[in-house]
């Protein structure tokens, strides 16, 4: 049983739908890489500059408890 199993899957992988399959999944997984990629690089200026603007309000309130 275990080996007819392997062997329809070879025989789907191996059709030409399996195939289309196969490519249409690697397309997919390609275009959510290039898409994540893109959001990181989208994002990464807002995310320093609220980072920036952290650290300078913590800098304010270290001060101000330096001061104290």
């Amino acid at each position: 049983m275990v080996n007819e199993i392997g062997q329809a899957i070879r025989e789907a992988n191996e059709s030409p739908e399996g195939q289309r399959v196969r490519q249409e999944a690697e397309k997919a997984a390609q275009s959510a890489r290039a898409a994540g990629e893109k959001a990181l690089q989208d994002a990464r200026p807002h995310l320093l500059s609220a980072l920036r603007q952290v650290n300078a309000e913590l800098q304010k309130m270290v001060s101000r408890l330096e001061e104290k």
